[in-house]
């Protein structure tokens, strides 16, 4: 409740979108925590393919991945949190930026926690690294686009290509 009475996002944006974006990392956080288990997040929206390398997942060097929409927007589109006890800090971390600022928003939350903890952090590559926009990218993030793009044989939908196929 102290997420929800903090933030001062429009309540009636898309019925309390900002919070319920926001709660969801918390209860994410929350199974993992109460559970021991690790945690592979998919929104509803995406589309997961019969050939998804969970293996790869499992094998990732650090702690928690997501995608990015720009250098300072993270999507929790695809999400994973290998260790109950970094789901703790990563809550914690969600929490404090909420009540340091009330207009944050989940994709600001998970952007300052790459900064926070960037050797903890992995951030999935949302286009092939030989695409113009790679360029633009900082250097922190050039690494993790490479590394992934590697790894999982290649890159994953933060929100653009699903917006320009099927919209809002």
């Amino acid at each position: 409740w102290q997420v929800k009475d903090t933030l001062t996002h429009p309540k009636n944006f898309r019925d309390n979108f900002w919070f319920n974006s926001i709660a969801r990392l918390i209860a994410l956080c929350n199974y993992s925590t109460l559970t021991g288990q690790q945690i592979l997040h998919f929104e509803s929206d995406v589309l997961v393919s019969n050939d998804i390398p969970i293996g790869e997942f499992l094998a990732l060097d650090r702690p928690l991945g997501y995608t990015i929409l720009g250098e300072n927007r993270g999507i929790a589109s695809v999400l994973w949190i290998s260790d109950p006890d970094f789901a703790q800090i990563l809550k914690e971390f969600v929490i404090a930026s909420v009540i340091k600022n009330p207009q944050t928003t989940d994709m600001l939350i998970l952007s300052e926690f790459k900064l926070a903890f960037p050797n903890l952090v992995r951030i999935f590559a949302s286009f092939p690294v030989y695409d113009d926009s790679f360029k633009l990218l900082p250097e922190l993030i050039k690494e993790d686009f490479v590394y992934t793009q590697y790894n999982f044989d290649g890159c994953f939908d933060a929100a653009d290509v699903g917006q320009y196929l099927f919209g809002d």
